[in-house]
């Protein structure tokens, strides 16, 4: 693989355009890495698989949110990623079935306290449910961690939005900050994925916007960084290549005041011209803070 804009190297920041690292700071990725479809020819998943897995390993984050993700790719991506161990469920049945929004993490740095995956539905306990006018089922995976490194606890969800319902997508934001409202104890919250929908819709004003009911609104990691967003302003590309459309893609943290955000970009490694995935991945690197 070929970065066309190597943006943070191999976990080594270059000082001289970045700040120092925090304390206690680590990466983390968002990534829809596009379901493995017989049907995208050349650029099925056969033949990314192992360009998304280089993409993984070259940045080295501690913390990865995956979407559209079938079991044979789980599959092929732990077979590479040693590293790490996952956490998620089928979005079909709660168990095998359809697509994963699996959380991957560094088991070196963190330590896994608790998991579960809620259905974006008005029955989110009940696996395979529709929620409102979505055109699939969809699901939001949740772990708690504890950071080995500062003994900090912190939790991660990663989820995908429908990709048609509007109302779907206004009512699965509501459903989020209802979730991360009701922990108890509370725990400092990162949130990823593909969110299907753009800083102007409705669901990401429900997602970051002041609200009674639902608690501290989300913070958009990239408007928090110390410093500048790095790489491309959009995530979302078609025939997996340029040209890039949407930013769709988004790592929210809450409540805001509690990360410190030190790095935000979208990688857009190709090779021979070609993405990985028909989303770009996001990398952020940050810290709870003191």
């Amino acid at each position: 693989m070929q970065g066309r804009s190597l943006l943070f190297g191999n976990r080594m920041l270059d000082n001289r355009t970045h700040p120092e690292p925090m304390n206690n700071s680590f990466r983390l990725i968002t990534y829809n890495i596009r379901y493995d479809n017989p049907a995208d020819g050349d650029n099925a998943w056969a033949y990314r698989c192992a360009a998304v897995a280089a993409l993984l390993q070259q940045y080295a984050p501690d913390l990865i949110g995956l979407q559209e993700v079938l079991k044979a790719q789980l599959a092929d991506l732990t077979a590479t990623l040693l590293d790490f161990a996952w956490v998620g469920v089928g979005r079909e049945d709660g168990q095998t079935q359809g697509e994963y929004a699996p959380i991957f993490y560094r088991h070196a740095r963190f330590e896994l306290l608790a998991t579960d995956t809620f259905w974006l539905s008005k029955t989110p306990e009940q696996p395979g449910s529709f929620g409102w006018d979505a055109a699939c089922v969809r699901i939001a995976t949740w772990a708690r961690l504890r950071d080995k490194q500062s003994g900090a606890t912190l939790l991660m969800l990663n989820t995908h939005f429908d990709h048609r319902g509007q109302q779907a997508q206004v009512e699965s934001a509501h459903l989020v900050r209802t979730f991360l409202n009701a922990q108890s104890p509370p725990s400092p919250a990162i949130i990823t994925g593909d969110f299907n929908c753009t800083a102007q819709s409705s669901a990401y004003q429900q997602l970051t916007t002041a609200a009674e009911m639902t608690g501290s609104p989300l913070l958009d990691s990239q408007f928090a960084a110390q410093t500048p967003h790095r790489g491309p302003s959009a995530t979302f590309n078609t025939n997996f290549a340029d040209p890039l459309h949407e930013k769709i893609d988004f790592v929210f943290v809450w409540p805001g005041d509690t990360f410190g955000i030190q790095q935000h970009a979208i990688l857009d490694e190709q090779t021979q011209g070609r993405y990985p995935s028909d989303h770009l991945p996001i990398l952020v690197e940050l810290a709870l803070a003191a």
